[in-house]
């Protein structure tokens, strides 16, 4: 049971920082491009599907869950989740205000990851600190 739920824990992180890293690739192009002439901003919408698929979790088997978290990843690569915008041009601010929100959602999954992997280990251990 704790195996499953290490692996299903894994796979939705590191689907959700698959996102958040083509989220900054795609905001550090929108700023490389921010003086071109007719350019659109390209966004990416991630977090709805990732929520809908979690939340439908519940009614499956860790295995399909897994499966279904791989097929997200895998449009994601394939550039499913992301759009470009109908706006001509990049509005630095608000492309600079997106970057520090994904860097902060980013460091959030990475501490979140760290720290379930401190209380696994602990459970296994027995280990109790103060």
């Amino acid at each position: 049971m704790l195996d499953e739920l290490s692996t299903l824990t894994s796979a939705t992180v590191g689907t959700a920082l698959d996102a958040l890293s083509l989220r900054q690739q795609l905001i550090a192009a929108n700023l490389a491009n921010a003086g071109s002439a007719g350019y659109s901003p390209a966004r990416v919408d991630f977090e709805t599907a990732l929520s809908r698929e979690l939340e439908s979790g519940g009614d499956r088997s860790v295995q399909e869950t897994l499966d279904a978290l791989a097929k997200l990843r895998a449009g994601l690569n394939e550039g499913q989740f992301t759009s470009r915008s109908q706006q001509q041009g990049v509005e630095i601010d608000l492309e600079m205000l997106r970057l520090n929100e994904t860097v902060i959602r980013y460091q959030a999954l990475i501490q979140g990851l760290g720290k379930y992997g401190s209380l696994t280990r602990m459970a296994i251990s027995g280990e109790v600190k103060p």
